[in-house]
């Protein structure tokens, strides 16, 4: 999956926190006759320090401010408000800053992170659809991930099943993109414990419209799922029936075998036609040929024939 995400790993935020529309609306600064003359100070110092926009200052203003709610936010007036309003979106930006470059640099400690963000905000699908990105563009390394990255992908989905949209589907490109990639996070999560539902998913993914349906691991992992699922409950059904008498329900039984094993041969034939990586089409290709010869008098005859033309 490294190749196939590295174009998608997130940028670095700027280290500023662009608030302008609260620099424009500021509550004047009190009059001393009629306020507190400390408060009044420790306004202005807020005030001057929101005005400047390096991140230092803005920290500064950020920091001035918990200290101006701390003494003063009882009393509610426009000067309380205002602090208060200013306060809350820094501490949105400072978190989604830490978030993003977690994100980047260190992803278990953006799960970590996300965990609160969600929290407070459990149908923030722009959060979840970077973790399912970054999860998978980190798999390898982070294995201990996959039931996060399951959750988030499933969560998702039914965020966008229950109309949830977002103005940019970033990291991904667009709706269908996402789509895709989230089905196959769920399908590549659940092939190892729930091999028919990842199969459902997989499907999902192959039929999307975007890189996932041309990414030869969506098809691997399909294979095995139909082979480890459908192909294995069927088998058992069948088990009975072997070297009895035919009967017409075993040979309906049987010929539900062959489909489903059928379609775990298609799945990796097209792995091996998109694989570009000739030691990863070996892998698939051995894989593959036992199954494919039982299905042919235990001959191998034709599988190239069968792979090159799949697609």
């Amino acid at each position: 999956m490294k190749n196939v995400f590295r174009l998608l790993i997130i940028a670095a935020m700027a280290v500023t926190f662009a608030l302008p529309a609260l620099a424009q609306t500021a509550a004047a600064t009190p009059a001393a006759q009629a306020e507190d003359p400390a408060k009044t100070a420790l306004y202005q110092k807020f005030v001057d320090e929101r005005g400047k926009k390096d991140p230092a200052s803005q920290k500064a203003a950020f920091e001035t401010g918990k200290e101006f709610l701390s003494k003063y936010g009882t009393t509610e007036d426009q000067y309380v408000t205002y602090v208060r309003g200013w306060v809350a979106k820094y501490e949105v930006a400072l978190r989604d800053f830490e978030f993003n470059t977690a994100v980047d640099k260190d992803v278990p400690k953006a799960f970590q992170l996300a965990r609160g963000i969600l929290a407070n905000d459990p149908d923030n699908l722009a959060i979840h659809l970077k973790l399912v990105q970054v999860g998978l563009a980190n798999a390898t390394k982070n294995e201990s991930l996959s039931l996060d990255i399951l959750n988030y992908a499933k969560r998702a989905l039914q965020l966008v099943d229950q109309g949830k949209t977002v103005d940019q589907w970033t990291p991904f490109k667009n709706r269908d993109e996402a789509l895709g990639w989230l089905n196959y996070a769920v399908g590549a999560n659940t092939v190892k414990t729930a091999p028919e539902e990842a199969a459902s998913y997989l499907i999902k993914a192959a039929q999307a419209n975007g890189p996932s349906k041309m990414e030869p691991t969506t098809y691997q992992l399909l294979g095995t799922a139909y082979l480890n699922g459908e192909f294995k409950r069927l088998a058992a059904q069948y088990k009975p029936f072997e070297g009895q008498v035919e009967t017409p329900e075993g040979v309906a039984l049987y010929e539900k075998v062959s489909q489903a094993l059928d379609r775990s041969i298609d799945a990796y034939a097209r792995a091996i036609a998109l694989h570009k990586d000739p030691a990863q089409q070996k892998v698939v290709r051995d894989l593959m040929t036992p199954y494919y010869k039982s299905r042919h008098g235990d001959s191998d005859a034709g599988l190239q024939e069968y792979i090159a033309g799949v697609l």
